[in-house]
């Protein structure tokens, strides 16, 4: 996802994760080459803060989304990698003023990596956590650049989702007007 179990960022600390961090942290200035956070890690891909975007993509800039990952089920053991058939995963809640503008512009972001020139390959990568790898136009690799060479990793479905609601809530206006 680009951050430790714990929330500090790779950009920040690749190595291990931090006690104390703080959110304030660029991957241009930062980390430009994708040797801390790769490039298609969700955390850059869904909040590429400073990275340079494709205006024609992103004409808007970044969308602002509140967001929160809320855990369920138990943990995995320490080591196992194969389904034990628990059920357990991550309930998404996102708050934002404008659906079309902001969530499905990132899940547009997350399904194709074009939106910035960062992104290379002959075909665009995908989020390397949500990406479709059924989508036949992106590339289904995740790539880690290295200084001693990159490494690509294939990646499996890692994601499947079990449903989607959509909760309208009123605007701040609307809440004042019905005070008056």
């Amino acid at each position: 996802m680009g951050r430790w179990r714990n929330g500090t960022p790779l950009t920040l600390s690749p190595n291990q994760p931090l006690q104390n961090f703080s959110n304030d942290f660029a991957y241009q200035t930062q980390d430009p080459q994708g040797q801390k956070c790769p490039f298609s890690a969700h955390i850059r891909v869904t909040n590429p803060r400073d990275q340079p975007l494709n205006s024609v993509l992103a004409p808007e800039g970044v969308p602002s989304v509140i967001r929160r990952g809320i855990p369920y089920g138990p943990e995995m053991a320490p080591g196992q990698t194969t389904d034990d058939g628990i059920d357990r995963g991550i309930l998404g809640v996102f708050l934002c003023s404008n659906i079309r503008r902001q969530f499905y512009t990132l899940t547009h972001w997350v399904a194709e990596n074009s939106f910035s020139p960062v992104f290379k390959g002959e075909k665009p990568p995908q989020d390397a956590l949500f990406g479709n790898r059924t989508n036949s136009a992106t590339s289904h690799s995740l790539l880690i650049p290295q200084a001693n060479g990159d490494v690509t990793l294939g990646l499996p479905d890692l994601v499947h989702t079990k449903g989607t609601a959509f909760f309208l809530l009123p605007s701040i206006s609307a809440l004042q007007a019905l005070t008056r």
